[in-house]
Order: C-alpha cells, then sequence, then structure tokens
C-alpha cells in the first residue's frame, strides 16, 4: 500500500510541470503578439507623421506655384483617371481606373508614387498619394478645392496576417483664383 502511494506522488511534479509549460506557452504568444502590435502601431505612427509631412508639402507646393501644372511637374505627379464617389460622411472616396468609358463620376486626379524610404518612384511601391482638384464657382472668384490622400498599398504584418491597402492621411485645402472679367 506505501509503494502505490509513492508512485503516484512521484507522479504529481511530473504533472505540475506539464501544467506550467502550457501556461507558459499560452501566456508567450499573448506576449509575442503585443510585441508585434506594439512594432506595427509604431510603424503606422511613423507613416501617419511621415503622410501628414507629404500631404503638406504637397499643399504648399501647390499654393505657392504660378499655376496647378508647375505644381505638377515640380512634384512629379502623374495624370491619370479616377471614379469619385462620395461617402456618408461627406468625403470623397477616389479609385483609379485604367481607362473608363463612363464618364460619370470619373475626373483627372493626380498619382505619385514612393518606395519604403519615401523616395519617389515611377512605379507601385509602398506608398502612394493621389491628388484631385475640383473647382467651384462662389460669385465672381473661383474656388479651387484640392484633396489629397496618402495610401500605404503594403499591408501592415500582424499575427492575423498582412492586410491590404491603408489610408494614411487625408486633407482638404482650397486655393483662390481670380477670375478675368472682360
Amino acid at each position: 500500500m506505501a509503494k502505490g502511494l509513492k508512485s503516484r506522488s512521484a507522479k504529481m511534479p511530473m504533472l505540475e510541470i506539464i501544467i506550467t509549460i502550457g501556461i507558459f506557452a499560452v501566456v508567450s504568444v499573448f506576449i509575442l503578439e503585443l510585441f508585434l502590435s506594439a512594432n506595427t502601431l509604431q510603424s503606422r505612427a511613423k507613416d501617419k507623421s511621415k503622410a501628414i509631412v507629404l500631404a503638406e508639402s504637397i499643399a504648399e507646393t501647390v499654393k505657392s506655384s504660378k499655376t496647378f501644372e508647375e505644381a505638377v511637374k515640380e512634384l512629379d505627379l502623374k495624370q491619370t483617371v479616377g471614379k469619385v464617389a462620395q461617402q456618408k460622411d461627406g468625403s470623397l472616396q477616389v479609385n483609379i481606373t485604367d481607362k473608363s468609358n463612363d464618364t460619370k463620376d470619373t475626373m483627372i486626379v493626380y498619382t505619385g508614387h514612393f518606395d519604403e524610404n519615401w523616395k519617389t518612384t515611377k512605379e507601385e511601391d509602398t506608398y502612394s498619394v493621389i491628388v484631385v482638384p475640383y473647382e467651384e464657382q462662389i460669385q465672381d472668384k473661383v474656388m479651387i478645392n484640392y484633396k489629397v490622400c496618402v495610401y500605404r498599398l503594403k499591408g501592415y504584418v500582424s499575427i492575423r496576417g498582412e492586410k491590404g491597402s491603408e489610408e494614411l492621411y487625408q486633407m482638404n485645402f482650397s486655393h483662390r483664383q481670380d477670375t478675368e472679367e472682360k
């Protein structure tokens, strides 16, 4: 009888070790996810601050240029066609199309592309910017409104996988031009 009691008590430390290893395994998964999400948050914050600087730089270049075409050339933007839709919150959603036969809701937009170091590239890489100009007539003045959207085309890495493109920043600004009266 004493022999059976001894072998049962010898198995208890082994069971405790297995339970402890299981608890550490579960906790380590959560800790790994926390480290990965902290890295993703840091990357998003850095990208958002760079996107804000880029959008404001574009706005200042457009405002300081004599013509919008001069600003487009200086910023090295490419003219293309985009389909524009108004969202429920009043913002504009812009989708770039190759060639659209349907002229309804399409307009000329300007795009620029950047690599992972925010250097200008000719092809789509990591980041993309879209500038949408649209005019508004107010009495004898023409108000030109611009929408600047900065996107990250490559998703952020997470335990659940990589997501698709994501809008980093969006801003609207206006530039007034006097119309010539004759």
